[in-house]
């Protein structure tokens, strides 16, 4: 009745009774002429009050219905340090390859929210009860970006490229035993020599198309083009690329592939910049929205700005002094070892170094890497510094000597002094840390001499083991299988245990790790590798760092729980967004 007196009361009379013949209107008509002037307004009133209330009521029904959604189609820029080579997860090797190769190329498995494997191009990998043969069954709705299938044959393929030493790919050492059988379009076995808690984790590689790369002979692969329009599987496409004036890289803009089972909702732009400064200046700037592998001392700048927030996640990864006892007669002694260990406070080298930063460890794992294992027997509780450290080498039977400012102690007949040299990276971040030990070192006494040297004389330095102390990183994976750089198997080249350790025991519970096929045996069996280890001592573990990412405010993302590699960080990208818009609830996905 309301809405029909509504509309009779904005039109004519005579429509209004030509439309409804009701007699009750007539004379409300007729009532409403008759009202004085002042009523008239008064009645008017009362009804405009009616109407806005209606309409009022009619917004908070609506807004009940309404729901915040992420706008699709917006953009985010990234900031990268270089210009992209190879965007081909077989060829990559710089950092800036590997993240834009995320972007673009699927493996058979990927990262979920918690930092866990899932089935990516997979819908199945059955594993036999030894651990060798992986019988990996691909969905059959995953396509090329050019709208080709994927298939089996492409797994076989981007493996054996791996293998391949004439085209050189960074990863021909982890497939290099791999015997790949292709046995249907979409089912693939590989077989492995022995059970390796890690394997399931090498699948993550990006998977090549072989009907782009299998014409291209081994030895001009890194010529091709495709290494710069790359046909993927993955949640991204390369739609565009922008160059400067003399034809370097500026922005590649990637937009969401749709033949992606969880395509992005933004299109992801990558801005190439020649340095860090340039590229931290544009993010305090707002011309970026995102800036990866900030160092801590960048971090401390970005977080003096208030719309810039630091994302962190603590990547498995840990720094250590490892002693190598045959260069190094003075570090056969035990004593020695532990008032090395004493004499070093984790905290404050951690905080000198990475600031906030990063956490310290006397532990091969980083507590964010302790799972299933951060409840059992803890560390003994010794007190450190300075006087513990002089306290344990005269227990041990060195004496200081005033007049040469050295510690001296006879070991098998010859007189052995403390005095050392630390070999590391010649990076920031390890030449500050040994700068540090050294200093300490230093106070209690101890001459040290610190080599700093590039990458590729250390690979051969490292090779040779040709070093008294090395400070250096470990990095492991998922399945943190401590066996590489620990099994006394591992001590030659191209094994990674630089320290040289032999234990038994050691070796034992390093074997019982690789093959627990459950949490509480893997904590069983690092708790009693720990025991060994901390009696010998043969490495001191410092800190771990943080995997930095800044990211400007007006930005929603998240990063999975856990992340080995920070190209690792696009694994959620499905979820990022900058804008919103409301809509009604049956029309938000």
């Amino acid at each position: 009745m309301h809405n029909l007196f509504i509309l009779a009361f904005f039109v004519k009379e005579d429509a209004c009774l030509y439309l409804f013949s009701n007699s009750t209107v007539d004379r409300l008509f007729a009532y409403f002429d008759h009202l004085k002037p002042g009523d008239r307004l008064l009645f008017a009133c009362a009804l405009g009050a009616l109407v806005i209330t209606f309409l009022l009521a009619v917004v908070q029904v609506s807004n009940r219905f309404l729901v915040e959604t992420p706008l699709h189609g917006d953009a985010l820029t990234e900031g990268f340090v270089g210009v992209p080579r190879f965007i081909n997860p077989v060829l990559a090797t710089t950092q800036l390859d590997k993240d834009l190769s995320a972007l673009v190329y699927a493996g058979v498995m990927q990262i979920d929210a918690e930092g866990n494997l899932a089935y990516d191009l997979a819908e199945d990998v059955a594993i036999n009860d030894e651990g060798t043969t992986y019988t990996i069954t691909l969905a059959q709705n995953r396509m090329w970006s050019d709208g080709t299938p994927v298939t089996a044959e492409d797994v076989a393929f981007t493996i054996r490229t791996t293998q391949d030493a004439i085209v050189g790919s960074s990863l021909r050492a982890p497939f290099q035993h791999v015997s790949v059988e292709v046995v249907g379009t979409h089912e693939v076995v590989l077989t492995i020599p022995a059970r390796d808690p890690g394997f399931l984790e090498l699948l993550t590689i990006g998977i090549l198309p072989a009907h782009i790369w299998s014409p291209i002979a081994p030895d001009r692969l890194s010529y091709s083009d495709y290494n710069l329009t790359p046909v993927g599987a993955g949640k991204f496409t390369l739609a565009t690329r922008k160059t400067s004036i003399d034809g370097s890289p500026e922005v590649f803009v990637f937009v969401p592939q749709g033949v992606s089972t969880d395509a992005p909702r933004v299109n992801l732009h990558a801005r190439f910049f020649p340095n860090d400064e340039l590229r931290i200046g544009a993010l305090l700037a707002g011309t970026i929205d995102m800036a990866a592998s900030i160092d801590a001392a960048s971090a401390a700048r970005i977080q003096a700005a208030s719309d810039v927030s630091l994302m962190t996640r603590t990547l498995p990864r840990t720094f250590g002094v490892f002693f190598n006892q045959k260069t190094a007669p003075a570090l056969l002694d035990t004593a020695a070892r532990e008032a090395l260990d004493l004499l070093i406070d984790r905290e404050a080298l951690t905080h000198a170094v990475l600031g906030s930063y990063g956490e310290s460890t006397s532990e091969p794992l980083p507590v964010a890497w302790k799972t299933g294992v951060d409840g059992l027997t803890p560390a003994e509780d010794k007190s450190i510094g300075l006087e513990a450290a002089r306290a344990r080498l005269e227990r041990g039977d060195w004496e200081w000597h005033e007049d040469e400012s050295l510690w001296a102690k006879k070991i098998a007949g010859a007189t052995t002094t403390l005095s050392f040299t630390i070999t590391t990276l010649n990076t920031p971040v390890f030449t500050e840390t040994a700068a540090a030990f050294a200093a300490r070192l230093a106070e209690l006494g101890v001459p040290t001499k610190v080599i700093a040297r590039e990458r590729a004389d250390m690979n051969s330095t490292i090779a040779a083991r040709e070093y008294e102390m090395l400070l250096y990183g470990t990095a492991f994976g998922r399945a943190r299988d401590l066996y590489p750089f620990w099994h006394s198997s591992r001590r030659v080249e191209p094994g990674l245990n630089v320290a040289l350790y032999t234990n038994l025991s050691a070796d034992t519970s390093l074997e019982h790790m690789r093959s627990a096929t459950t949490t509480e045996a893997y904590g069983a069996a690092y708790e009693s590798f720990m025991t060994a280890f901390r009696a010998d001592t043969p490495a001191l573990f410092l800190f771990s760092p943080y995997f930095i990412y800044a990211v400007r405010d007006d930005v929603t993302l998240e990063l999975p729980a856990r992340i080995v590699d920070q190209s690792e960080r696009f694994a959620l990208i499905q979820t990022w967004y900058k804008e919103t818009e409301r809509v009604w609830k049956i029309f938000a996905k």
